[in-house]
Parts: structure tokens; C-alpha cells; sequence
């Protein structure tokens, strides 16, 4: 019975060490699965919160479309377009041009892939958040 107990245990641990582990797969194949339209529904470092879609394309082009809303409750639809890459089971992210924002001091965002699937991918942001989102049909 003890081993019995020892073992499940181990189990438990391996599964949850699973789950916390960055995807496997190449940058290519990464970023295959990656190209489409995703759900938003993020709220970024300035309390902002974000719903909408964001489209990746084959060619390197990222698209973000939808509504805001301020700290101050002012809501307000966006429409921003960038460059992705994927580097190292990065997504690396930087908009260009932008609906509602100046980009003079624009970084580019790094979020580690943490899983990909065909329905939904896991990354963590540069602040240790894990975010899901899901492809759009």
C-alpha cells in the first residue's frame, strides 16, 4: 500500500512538472501553428483591458482588433498592426502602427510559448502570467 501511495505521488509530481514545461516544438513548426485569429481578453501593465482578436499571418504580419478599456473607464475600439516572429519558443511581438497610442517608446513584447495546440496556446509574459487564448473559428 505505501508503495502504492509512493507512487501515485511521483505520478502527481511528474504531471504537474509537465504542465509547466515550455512546448517542444521547432520555431517553424511553432509558428505554423501559430498563424490565425486568436481570442484577446488581457489586461496589460497599465491596467488596460484588452478583448478582441489578434491575427497572425504567414508573411510576418500581426494584426490586434477590438476594445479597450481605460483604467478611468473610458472604453474605445483599436486597431493596431505589427511584425511577429517566433525565436527560441518565443513570440516576439512589436506593433507599428497603432489606432490609439503613440509608439514612440514601443518595446518589443517577448512572451514565452508555454503550450500550442490546434485550439488554444499558453504563453507567459514578461511578468510571470500565464494568458490562454483561443483560436477563433
Amino acid at each position: 500500500m505505501k508503495a502504492y501511495i509512493v507512487s501515485l505521488f511521483a505520478l502527481a509530481l511528474v504531471a504537474c512538472d509537465a504542465s509547466h514545461r515550455r512546448v517542444h516544438l521547432s520555431d517553424v513548426a511553432l509558428s505554423q501553428r501559430l498563424i490565425g485569429a486568436w481570442s484577446i481578453d488581457v489586461t496589460n501593465r497599465n491596467g488596460v483591458h484588452f478583448i478582441g482578436v489578434v491575427t497572425y499571418r504567414t508573411n510576418g504580419v500581426v494584426l490586434w482588433h477590438g476594445s479597450l478599456t481605460e483604467t478611468s473607464g473610458m472604453r474605445r475600439d483599436y486597431d493596431d498592426s505589427g511584425v511577429w516572429r517566433v525565436q527560441d519558443a518565443y513570440l516576439l511581438t512589436k506593433v507599428t502602427n497603432s489606432s490609439f497610442r503613440s509608439l514612440a517608446d514601443e518595446p518589443e513584447y517577448r512572451d514565452e510559448v508555454v503550450s500550442a495546440m490546434d485550439a488554444d496556446y499558453t504563453y507567459r509574459d514578461d511578468r510571470g502570467t500565464l494568458h490562454t487564448r483561443r483560436r477563433k473559428p
